[in-house]
């Protein structure tokens, strides 16, 4: 498959994101309309958040939102990484995670941190960023539910 990656939304994009959140199966519909409202924010007041788009052909299959913590040196949040189910476990959310990395340290960013759920559901989820060298730093206990832990995980990607 042959993946490209683009780092500016379009005017489809937040309807595309959307879909793409939705095809996971991973979030639910009010997680899906969150992730279209941040790519609509960036459409009409550009800067706050950076965006990652993956495109096979013209068809969009995965996107990634980032952006600095507020008031950090160097620190960066992954907000969103997610792919639709056709792409993945085919390397599409790997080249976005990586795309990621690469702008962060561009940026001049240290570290980058990624929270996502405690739930067994969301094992693939986690092994894959310990597969990618990211580093479980904290576990907040019943962060999005009674069981749903958030757990978050950093990347170092230099030393000052």
């Amino acid at each position: 498959m042959r993946i490209t990656l683009r780092d500016y939304l379009s005017e489809k994009d937040p309807e595309n994101i959307y879909l793409i959140v939705k095809d996971t199966g991973f979030f639910k519909e009010e997680e899906a309309v969150m992730a279209k409202e941040l790519a609509l924010s960036e459409l009409s007041k550009p800067g706050e958040y950076l965006f990652f788009v993956a495109e096979y052909g013209d068809k969009s299959v995965g996107y990634a939102c980032y952006g600095n913590i507020p008031c950090s040196l160097g620190g960066y949040e992954l907000y969103w990484i997610a792919v639709i189910r056709e792409f993945q476990h085919h390397g599409t959310g790997k080249i976005l995670l990586a795309a990621v990395e690469k702008a962060v340290r561009e940026l001049g960013g240290r570290k980058i941190f990624v929270g996502t759920s405690g739930t067994d559901k969301y094992t693939p989820t986690r092994a894959f960023y310990e597969k990618n060298a990211y580093m479980k730093c904290a576990v907040l206990e019943d962060y999005f539910d009674l069981g749903d832990d958030e757990v978050i995980y950093e990347k170092v990607l230099s030393v000052r």
